[in-house]
């Protein structure tokens, strides 16, 4: 069972807002430990609730590997693994607590889900979630066919029925000429 999920945050605020962020996440890291129930709360700058509440009902996510880069003066990257789910509603709280307005997307293949979630200020302002497949699609369709042509040569699929029936959203976003440029790939593997 898979258990990452990978989240992407670009993150705009003013400076002063971004540089006591950098200074909470950078409290709550380090190198051997991320962000969990108890530092999550650290950085939002909140007192453990008493008794604990749910840690995926507060922020989402059990922990979060996250990574913090700045980009500069007023834009950050919140990077890394959360724990089977995007932490959004430690994004959400982030945007709320710092005054921020904050861009994300997620994935996790191995669950077949990825979407956007984006907030300003404490409200949602995108909240989309796809299948893995559809969502790499709509992102980067060359990197979506170079990477399904690998996936046909290691067998992922049996067949292009198999790989319609798995991924409908897909196919019904797909060319005619995509579709028989897919249908190719598993013709080759089959002779």
């Amino acid at each position: 069972m898979a258990n990452n999920c990978y989240n992407w945050a670009h993150i705009k605020g003013s400076k002063e807002s971004l540089d006591l962020l950098q200074t909470k996440i950078k409290e709550a890291t380090s190198e051997t430990r991320h962000l969990w129930y108890q530092t999550f709360y650290h950085v939002i700058g909140q007192p453990l609730p008493n008794p604990e509440t749910n840690t995926y009902d507060d922020f989402g996510t059990k922990w979060f590997d996250a990574e913090w880069e700045r980009d500069s003066d007023t834009l950050a990257t919140l990077s890394g693994d959360s724990a089977w789910s995007p932490p959004c509603e430690f994004f959400l709280k982030l945007s709320e607590v710092y005054g921020l307005t904050i861009e994300s997307d997620y994935e996790e293949p191995g669950c077949d889900f990825a979407g956007y979630y984006n907030c300003t200020n404490g409200k949602v302002t995108r909240d989309e979630q796809y299948s893995y497949n559809y969502f790499k699609l709509i992102q980067d369709k060359d990197c979506f066919m170079h990477d399904l042509v690998e996936h046909i040569a290691c067998g992922t699929y049996e067949d292009y029925k198999d790989f319609a029936k798995h991924n409908q959203d897909v196919v019904a976003e797909l060319s005619p000429k995509d579709i028989e440029e897919i249908k190719e790939q598993f013709n080759k593997i089959t002779q």
